[in-house]
């Protein structure tokens, strides 16, 4: 089978290289590497220099967005696997290997994404706290009724079938990358948010999702390119509720959803003891995302 990977990018040279290097030391070396770049170019004649004998494919990311980076690389790959990495993972030296053996061990062609194990999410306070307004739960990448995504794979050991796949570890077998697409909405301010759960969403209505222990990185979390943390809380509020009203749209996870809002605010003001500036910043841009999807709602019933 053959093995295309696909970087977005954006002026993070150097953890673009370090990614790039954990991929050239795999046990099973990929056909291609897609770099689609938005931003400066990165160093080509270093990079090739860096990864060895692996192709190496540029491609300039115009509109300058994440998501569309992501569909100019699915658009371009030719591997019958097509992983998607951030630019700031490490992947273990056995992560394309373990991942192409779930999708070679599928004759019937059920599976369509298999997810790996980030082995550095950080472990959630207040774990009560937030089950009680559904943003937490039981199990290993879940989907929960507010819409609200939890990973949750800190010692899981056995491969299972999940609800979603997170965008920085994912591998998608090229006819499922043929029929979907990524959702370019889900990038707002040139920030995507949200846009792999409803890919993963999408596809799991067809296909199998399915994680895999075996397959293991570490997400750096770069703060370059990151936008700050007013406009995160506004598009964590309109995404979730994006993704609710696109995917589950019923009363139930209506209330879901906002109740489990309500809570993600109200976790923020007590996080302003502890981060003042920065909880601050996320619970004001919630607070306007939730009273401008609210005044829409109301605009809506009123004129129609």
């Amino acid at each position: 089978m053959k093995i295309s990977v696909i970087i977005p990018t954006k002026n993070r040279p150097e953890e673009l290289k370090s990614c790039l290097k954990s991929i050239s030391r795999q046990t099973k070396r990929p056909d291609e590497i897609i770099i689609v770049y938005a931003g400066s170019q990165p160093d080509v004649k270093g990079l090739t220099e860096l990864i060895g004998k692996i192709k190496l494919r540029f491609f300039r990311n115009g509109k300058m967005i994440m998501t569309h980076g992501k569909n100019i690389g699915l658009n371009k790959a030719i591997g019958d696997i097509i992983f998607i990495f951030d630019d700031d993972v490490i992947v273990q030296k056995n992560y394309l290997r373990e991942t192409a053996k779930i999708f070679q061990d599928d004759p019937q062609r059920k599976i369509g994404i298999v997810v790996g194990s980030i082995t550095n999410t950080p472990k959630q306070s207040f774990e009560f706290f937030r089950k009680i307004f559904l943003l937490a739960g039981k199990g290993c990448y879940r989907v929960l009724p507010s819409g609200a995504n939890v990973i949750n794979n800190r010692g899981a050991k056995n491969t299972k079938e999940v609800d979603w796949a997170s965008g920085c570890a994912m591998a998608i077998r090229r006819k499922v990358a043929q029929e979907f697409k990524v959702n370019e909405q889900y990038d707002l301010f040139s920030y995507g948010l949200g846009e792999d759960l409803d890919y993963s969403w999408r596809v799991g209505k067809r296909y199998k999702i399915i994680f895999n222990p075996r397959s293991r990185l570490k997400h750096i979390f770069s703060q370059r390119g990151r936008i700050n943390d007013f406009l995160y809380g506004f598009i964590y509020v309109i995404n979730r509720e994006y993704f609710v009203n696109k995917n589950m749209n019923s009363f139930y996870h209506y209330v879901c959803f906002y109740w489990s809002i309500f809570g993600w605010l109200l976790g923020n003001i007590v996080g302003i003891i502890k981060t003042p500036i920065k909880n601050l910043l996320i619970v004001s841009g919630g607070t306007v995302g939730l009273l401008y999807l609210i005044s829409t709602k109301i605009w809506q019933a009123v004129t129609e």
